[in-house]
C-alpha cells in the first residue's frame, strides 16, 4: 500500500504545538510540585501556564492564511528559548546550536516576523517575572534576531535570482483522462449543480429542467440523468435516453441552443418524461468539454411561447457555467494542492457563480486574494490588444500609478507582457537586481515603488491568454511555489468568471439597445421614463421627452434602397447622440421614429436641444454611396414634466400629439402643446 509522503509543512506545523505542550507539562509541574521554590517565582509559572494555553488557543483556531505564520514563526523561536532557559541547559550543546538556530528563523521569515518577536520580547521583559533571571536572557534574544535581520540585509543586497515556472496548459487544452465521461462530469461540485438547477426552477414559467450527460453503454451512447428539478418528480424517469430517438437528443446537433416555442408532440418524446403530461414549450442546451459534447441542459414549459431566444440564451450561459466547473474540476485532478488550497479554490469558485457582471467578479476575486495570500499590492489586467493592457483593478499603492479602465502600453520588457505573450506564470523571490538588468513590471517607471518580490500569473481564455494577475511584495521570499499554484488556479477561476460576465453583459445589452443604431430600444425608453418620473416625483425636477421623426424617409428607402436607408438612420442616430448629454437617454422608438428622455430639462432647454437638432440634421450631409450625398430632415414633437404632464402616458400623448403637428404644418418643424416653431425658441 502506498502512502502519501509527510510534507515539509507538516513537520513546521507541529513543532509549535509539541513545543507549547511541553511548556504546558513544565509550568503546570512546576507548579503542582512548588519546582518554583527551586527556580523562579510561582507567578512566573502562571505566566509561563498561561501563554502555553493562550499559544494553543491560537494555533488550535489559526485558518492557516500568510498572515498567521509571523505568530507561528516566533511561537517556535520564543517556546524554545523559554524551555531553554528554564531547563538551565545553557552551555551544552543544544544551547551552541540555539544560537546558529535562531539567526536561521529569522532569515527565513520575513522581516515583520522578527520585528514582531522582538516586541513580544521587549513585553514580556517588562511585564513578567518569568524574564528577571539574573543572566540577560532577553538581551541575548535581541542580539540573535537583529543578527538574522543583518544576515538577511547583506544576502538580500549581494544576490538576486529570478525562479520562472513553466505554466502548464491551460484547461482548454486538457484532455479528459481514460475515464467514463458521466463518470468524469460528476466531479463537478454538487453545490454548482444545485445552485444552476435551483435558479432556473425558480422561474414560475419552468416546469422540469433537467442535466443529463453522455455515457458509453453495451448498448452504445445514452444520455444519462445527472439531477433534475420539476413540478411533476413522478413524471420524470431515470432511465438512459437514446440521443438519436428524442427531442432532448436533437439538442447535441446544435451549436447553440434547441427552442421549441410552441411544442406539439407527445411528453414522451422528449425523452425524459415517462408519463404524458402536456407540453407547451421547450429549450435545450448542449454541454461541452473542449470541443466535445459531453451532455445537455434543458427545460420545459406547460405554457406556448413561454422561452424565447432570450430565454434560450441565458441557459447557454449558465451551461458554460457547469462546462467551465468541469475544466476546474478536471485540471486540479492534475495537481497535488493541500485540502486548505482546495477549500479556498471550492469557496472562491462559488462565490463566482454568483457573480453576473464584471465589477462584481472583480471585487470578489480580490476579496478572495487578499484573505488567502500574503502580499502588499496587486494589479488585474486584460489584454486590449498585443502591446497594452486594460487595469481592472490595482491595490492602494499601485492605483496611484495605475487607474482602474486605464489602457497601459507595455514596455516589450516588461514582466507583464512576457506573461501574456508566453502563457507562463512567474515567482521572483528577490527582486533587486543590478542597473544594467533593464526588466520592468508594466513600464520602465517601475522604479517608484518598493518590490522586493513578485508573483504572476496569466489569466486563461478559452482562445488565449485573456491577461494577467501580479502580486507585489515589499518582502523578499513572499511567494513559494505553492502560493504560485494557488494563484494559477485562481486566475483559472477568474478567466471562466470573466468570460460568464462578459456573455452576460453583452445579452443585456442586446436585450436594451437597437441592434441597428445601437439606441436604447423602445422597451428599455419606457423603463427609463418610468423611473425619471419617480425621480421627478421625489425631487420635484423637471423631465422633457422628444420624439423625432425622420420626414419622407420611406421615400429614401424606395428610391436609394434599404441599405441606404440604414445608413441614413445609423448617422442620424450618432449625431443626435453626440448632440446631447452623457447622461441624457437616445433611443429607438419605433421605425424612423427616434425620441429622447431628457432628465433635468425644462421645456425651454428642451426646445433648445430641439432645435439644435433639427438645423444640425437638415445641414447634414450624408454619404450613402461614393457618388450619392443625401440630404434629410425631421419633425420634432416636445412634451415635458409636470409643465405639460402629469404621468408617463400622458406625456407620451402630448409628445406625440405635438409631432404629428409638427407634420401637418409641412415637416421640418419643431411643435409643443399645439405651438409650431422653427429656428426660434419660445420664452418659456
Amino acid at each position: 500500500m502506498n502512502h502519501k509522503p509527510v510534507s515539509e509543512e507538516f513537520y513546521l506545523n507541529i513543532i509549535p504545538y509539541v513545543l507549547s505542550a511541553i511548556l504546558l507539562i513544565f509550568s503546570f509541574s512546576g507548579l503542582v510540585f512548588d519546582y518554583s521554590q527551586q527556580h523562579h517565582s510561582r507567578l512566573g509559572l502562571v505566566i509561563m501556564f498561561g501563554v502555553g494555553v493562550l499559544i494553543l488557543i491560537g494555533l488550535f483556531f489559526k485558518t492557516r492564511r500568510d498572515f498567521y505564520k509571523p505568530i507561528k514563526t516566533n511561537a517556535v523561536v520564543l517556546l524554545t528559548s523559554v524551555f531553554i532557559f528554564i531547563t538551565q541547559l545553557s552551555g551544552g550543546i543544544l544551547w551552541n546550536l540555539y544560537f546558529p538556530l535562531v539567526v536561521l528563523i529569522t532569515f527565513r521569515a520575513k522581516k515583520k516576523d522578527a520585528y514582531m518577536g522582538l516586541i513580544i520580547i521587549a513585553a514580556g521583559e517588562l511585564g513578567s517575572s518569568l524574564f528577571s533571571a539574573t543572566n540577560s536572557f532577553s538581551i541575548r534574544i535581541f542580539q540573535l534576531l537583529f543578527l538574522g535581520l543583518t544576515v538577511e540585509s547583506l544576502i538580500r543586497i549581494l544576490s538576486f535570482r529570478v525562479h520562472f515556472i513553466k505554466k502548464e496548459p491551460p484547461p482548454k487544452d486538457l484532455t479528459l483522462p481514460e475515464l467514463d465521461r458521466v463518470d468524469q462530469a460528476e466531479k463537478i461540485s454538487k453545490k454548482s449543480i444545485n445552485y444552476v438547477l435551483d435558479l432556473i426552477f425558480r422561474n414560475p414559467r419552468v416546469r422540469t429542467v433537467v442535466l443529463m450527460f453522455l455515457e458509453n453503454t453495451i448498448d452504445g451512447i445514452r444520455l444519462k440523468m445527472v439531477d433534475f428539478r420539476s413540478a411533476l418528480p413522478g413524471s420524470i424517469s431515470s432511465n438512459p435516453v437514446k440521443p438519436g430517438g428524442s427531442i432532448v437528443g436533437l439538442t447535441l446537433k446544435e451549436n447553440d441552443y434547441f427552442l421549441v416555442e410552441n411544442f406539439s408532440r407527445s411528453s414522451t418524446s422528449i425523452g425524459y418524461y415517462q408519463d404524458v403530461v402536456a407540453i407547451g414549450s421547450f429549450c435545450g442546451v448542449p454541454l461541452k468539454f473542449k470541443d466535445n459534447y459531453i451532455g445537455i441542459l434543458a427545460m420545459d414549459s406547460d405554457e406556448q411561447g413561454a422561452f424565447d431566444a432570450e430565454r434560450a440564451y441565458d441557459l447557454t450561459l449558465f451551461a458554460k457555467l457547469l462546462s467551465d466547473m468541469l475544466q476546474i474540476s478536471s485540471y486540479l485532478e492534475k495537481k497535488e494542492l493541500s485540502s486548505t488550497s482546495l477549500e479556498l479554490i471550492n469557496d472562491l469558485s462559488h462565490q463566482l457563480i454568483h457573480c453576473l457582471y464584471l465589477g462584481d467578479v472583480i471585487k470578489v476575486f480580490s476579496r478572495k486574494i487578499k484573505e488567502s495570500l500574503s502580499f502588499d499590492d496587486f494589479i488585474i489586467a486584460v489584454q486590449v490588444d498585443y502591446n497594452a493592457v486594460r487595469i481592472l483593478k490595482s491595490g492602494f499603492n499601485m492605483v496611484k500609478m495605475y487607474k482602474p479602465d486605464e489602457i497601459i502600453k507595455l514596455d516589450e520588457n516588461s514582466i507583464l507582457k512576457i506573461i501574456v505573450k508566453n502563457n507562463m506564470s512567474m515567482v521572483e523571490k528577490n527582486f533587486h537586481k543590478p542597473s544594467d538588468v533593464q526588466r520592468f513590471l508594466i513600464e520602465p517607471n517601475d522604479g517608484s515603488i518598493n518590490i522586493a518580490s513578485f508573483a504572476a500569473v496569466p489569466i486563461p481564455s478559452k482562445e488565449d491568454t485573456m491577461g494577467a494577475v501580479l502580486l507585489l511584495s515589499s518582502y523578499l521570499n513572499n511567494f513559494t511555489h505553492r502560493d504560485l499554484e494557488l494563484l494559477d488556479v485562481f486566475s483559472i477561476l477568474l478567466g471562466a468568471a470573466l468570460e460568464r460576465s462578459r456573455l452576460y453583459e453583452e445579452k443585456e445589452k442586446l436585450a436594451i439597445k437597437d441592434g441597428l443604431t445601437g439606441l436604447f430600444n423602445h422597451r428599455f425608453l419606457q423603463e427609463i421614463l418610468d423611473e425619471e418620473i419617480s425621480r421627478g416625483q421625489r425631487s420635484n425636477k423637471p423631465l422633457s421627452f422628444i420624439i423625432i421623426d425622420l420626414d419622407h424617409f420611406k421615400n429614401v428607402n424606395d428610391t436609394y434602397g434599404h441599405r441606404a436607408g440604414d445608413k441614413v438612420l445609423k448617422t442620424i442616430a450618432r449625431f443626435i447622440t453626440d448632440s446631447v448629454r452623457k447622461f441624457d437617454f437616445v433611443g429607438r422608438y419605433g421605425g424612423e421614429e427616434l425620441a429622447l428622455v431628457l432628465p433635468d430639462c425644462t421645456n425651454r432647454q428642451a426646445l433648445i436641444v430641439a432645435e439644435k437638432i433639427r438645423s444640425g440634421i437638415e445641414n447634414l450631409e450624408i454619404e450613402v454611396d461614393q457618388d450619392k450625398i443625401l440630404t434629410v430632415t425631421v419633425s420634432i414633437g416636445v412634451s415635458s414634466y409636470p409643465l405639460r404632464a402629469v404621468n408617463k402616458e400622458d406625456l407620451i400623448e402630448d409628445a406625440d400629439r405635438s409631432l404629428y403637428v409638427a407634420k401637418q404644418k409641412g415637416r421640418n418643424k419643431i411643435a409643443y402643446s399645439g405651438s409650431v416653431q422653427i429656428g426660434i425658441v419660445p420664452d418659456q
